[in-house]
């Protein structure tokens, strides 16, 4: 534990992650001989975070040239199926075989859910009022809008990272050993914008559900009509419907049980500081003390309506 902070500080920039990489390319490409010269490498490197030893990087790159990069090591930092493409495999790549044949029922298994539209009927029965199918409708799309704004942002970064490792690519491809440098510097500085947009917007995605959650417990009256109000605003959309269960979720879920002759549970529901009210667009949050309600944000419905035509007309122009 004395040598921890030395050893973290050694560890940056060491090889052991590439030998492996490469071993494992080895393994795909038959050439075992040349993997297991790799392992003698990477112990120097594993040594090196006590003692000055280090991997003959010639002989690491001359086994590179040899085997090639396994295709499937790129899958290793994909965040949905859509991006498990088939890959074509070289005859002694087994683990390459065993993907492509899994992934045509990874795809099916975890294939995009179903629409909350295709399930229109499990809410019935509670009329709500024109009010409530209105302001269900705002909470909705100021939902969606913010999620919205979290995914651009993220697909941003997604295309910067992406673009830097074409740029490497393409660089190794042709030999540009000071364009593989820039391209390394570029991938690892994108690959970190990724990793601390990830975490703020876990931040901000919880912050949004708690914003919601708060309105739908300020719903203590009328609250299956409320429910059904927002699962009708939700069906008219192409979404999966999480708000319905951020916001009611006792109400979905004994709806659910109730259409399925389930067993009807309770729900354990997230505390929330207050609740949240919505008047003239704004959102407010009301503290459970009895404090003053204070402004959260504003949403203009129309207003957004409105930029989203402008920007949909200069895109066709």
């Amino acid at each position: 534990m004395y040598s921890l902070e030395f050893i973290a500080l050694k560890s940056l920039g060491n090889q052991i992650g590439v030998i492996t990489d490469t071993m494992s390319s080895c393994i795909a490409a038959g050439l075992m001989d040349e993997m297991y010269e790799l392992v003698e490498e990477l112990q120097k490197e594993i040594d090196s975070l006590k003692h000055n030893t280090r991997a003959d990087l010639s002989k690491i790159k001359e086994i590179q040239a040899k085997c090639g990069k396994a295709l499937w090591l790129k899958m290793k930092n994909v965040k949905s199926v859509s991006e498990l493409l088939e890959l074509e495999v070289k005859p002694t790549d087994m683990i390459g075989f065993m993907y492509n044949s899994l992934r045509k029922d990874l795809v099916e298994m975890m294939d995009k859910p179903m629409e909350i539209r295709q399930f229109q009927g499990l809410l019935v029965g509670n009329t709500p009022t024109q009010a409530m199918l209105e302001e269900s409708r705002l909470v909705f799309h100021a939902f969606a809008a913010g999620n919205n704004m979290l995914r651009e942002v993220m697909d941003i970064k997604v295309a910067l990272l992406k673009k830097a490792e074409a740029e490497f690519d393409t660089a190794k491809e042709n030999g540009q050993q000071e364009s593989i440098k820039i391209a390394r510097k570029a991938i690892a500085k994108a690959r970190a914008e990724v990793k601390v947009t990830e975490e703020k917007h876990k931040d901000q995605s919880s912050n949004l559900i708690g914003i919601v959650a708060a309105w739908g417990k300020g719903k203590t009256e009328n609250r299956k009509q409320w429910a059904q109000a927002v699962h009708t605003i939700v069906c008219g959309g192409r979404g999966t419907g999480s708000i319905l269960f951020h916001v009611f979720p006792q109400e979905a879920i004994d709806a659910i049980a109730g259409r399925t002759n389930g067993i009807r549970v309770s729900v354990a529901q997230n505390n929330v500081a207050g609740i949240v009210t919505v008047k003239d667009n704004i959102f407010y949050m009301d503290a459970f003390n009895g404090g003053k309600a204070e402004p959260l944000f504003r949403y203009d419905m129309q207003k957004r309506k409105l930029a989203n035509a402008k920007v949909a007309a200069a895109v066709v122009c």
